[in-house]
């Protein structure tokens, strides 16, 4: 996938947030594509994904999540962005 215009960037963001959320396949799918155009986002792109993920890690963390997808996703999406923040030296 090439993003070419600021649209395709939105609908990468629309697409995130909406895989966030999601305690199924969804999330591995999406960090996959993330994966696949990274270096094509935006600075301001990839902080603002990676600020997202850590707020939705800090709000699951108040809640006790007892299903095993739900904590499995939580897990895959701690590891990606601390993958990605290694990978961008941040880390």
């Amino acid at each position: 996938m090439i993003l070419d215009k600021e649209f395709d960037r939105d609908l990468v963001t629309y697409a995130f947030r909406y895989a966030l959320t999601r305690y199924s396949y969804v999330p591995g799918l999406m960090q996959d594509k993330l994966d696949e155009i990274w270096t094509q986002l935006q600075d301001y792109d990839q902080q603002g994904i990676l600020q997202e993920i850590k707020q939705h890690l800090d709000r699951a963390s108040y809640c006790e999540v007892k299903d095993y997808n739900a904590t499995e996703t939580l897990d895959g999406w701690r590891c990606w962005r601390e993958k990605k923040l290694t990978e961008m030296g941040k880390l």
